[in-house]
């Protein structure tokens, strides 16, 4: 068996104020997962969600995106960083990145 970790990125398919997140922007950050990372899936069902954050109630239409990499300080680190400019790209309060352990048969 291999361990890996999988990140899990949900992307927003709209920006919070429900305007389609401008074409190309997916495409954009699957590019530079495959060039970090070695590979990237895209997971286009789309997922709907309910949130409320300052009296506000926003519905989200998200996409996932998931990468399995090694368990190294490096990875950990690049997607602290990647979560910073997702969250500027996609004009969102926060970006969800999960992360956690997978083993591989």
């Amino acid at each position: 068996m291999t361990t890996k970790i999988r990140y899990n990125i949900i992307i927003p398919l709209n920006r919070n104020d429900g305007t389609a997140q401008p074409g190309g922007l997916i495409h954009q950050t699957m590019d530079e997962l495959v060039n970090a990372c070695g590979g990237v899936s895209h997971h286009t069902e789309t997922i709907h969600g309910v949130w409320a954050y300052e009296n506000n109630i926003f519905r989200d239409h998200n996409n996932v995106l998931v990468v399995d990499v090694d368990d190294t300080p490096d990875m950990l680190d690049f997607f602290k960083m990647l979560k910073t400019i997702l969250e500027e790209r996609f004009e969102q309060t926060t970006v969800y990145i999960i992360r956690h352990k997978i083993e591989i048969l």
